[in-house]
């Protein structure tokens, strides 16, 4: 199996398209015959213009070779919808999602974004409608990450917290941690003896440390996005970039 992982996206759908590309010419290039698998490593909404295609995209593809898993950003989307059901526009939750990036998701909903309460509440019926059971499903996810148990490679949004065993961490953390000692110190090994490919804490490149690589490159940001190629037997990884 070959594992293509693929950071935060970030509503970026032009470059996600140009990635999925590559992976194409990668995969037929070098891995003719070889099964596949892709692994979205959450944050696929929020800040870029295009997160609507990015999900249209997403959910579109085979399951049997995709794996989609929660970032923090799918999380504080649902956290805003469930909240509003009710019919209440002012919620903290949503508040707090459109100051991250939750504004510009919603205007690829709806073609004149104007940020009245209408507004608000159309672009929220339309993007509930269009995705809110499929991002319900992933926010629920029992295990918000994938384990590849005879390879060591654990896929999760943010990473780990170092002190803890997997099976200690809560949701959340998936989704939201920063452990300092899991980003910044080469020397720390985790009990767990795993490979953690993760992206949330955004960088220049890939982050590529003792039991972990970082890719989220920070694509809504100007930065490319990045896939990271992991087949059996190889020593290290491989990166894709557009």
């Amino acid at each position: 199996m070959i594992y293509y992982a693929i950071g935060d996206i970030h509503g970026e759908h032009a470059k996600l398209t140009a990635l999925l590309s590559a992976i194409e010419h990668h995969h037929r290039t070098n891995w003719q015959g070889q099964d596949r698998h892709l692994v979205f490593l959450g944050d696929m909404i929020d800040r870029g213009p295009a997160s609507r295609e990015v999900l249209d995209l997403a959910f579109s593809l085979p399951p049997e070779t995709t794996t989609i898993l929660p970032g923090n950003h799918e999380s504080m989307c649902m956290n805003a919808i469930r909240e509003t059901e009710t019919g209440r526009g002012d919620s903290r939750e949503l508040a707090f999602w459109l100051r991250n990036g939750g504004t510009e998701t919603l205007a690829s909903y709806l073609d004149e974004p104007c940020m009245s309460d209408d507004w608000l509440t159309e672009a929220l019926a339309v993007m509930r409608s269009t995705h809110g059971a499929l991002l319900e499903q992933l926010t629920q996810r029992d295990k918000p990450y994938l384990l590849d148990k005879d390879r060591r490679l654990l896929f999760v949004h943010a990473g780990v917290v170092m002190r803890k065993s997997l099976g200690d961490h809560s949701h959340e953390e998936f989704l939201w941690s920063r452990d300092p000692i899991f980003l910044e110190d080469p020397t720390s090994r985790w009990s767990e003896n795993l490979t953690v490919i993760h992206g949330h804490t955004p960088a220049d490149e890939p982050n590529i440390r003792p039991g972990r690589i970082g890719i989220d490159t920070g694509a809504c940001f100007g930065g490319q996005l990045t896939a990271c190629v992991l087949a059996p037997g190889c020593e290290a990884p491989e990166f894709i970039q557009v």
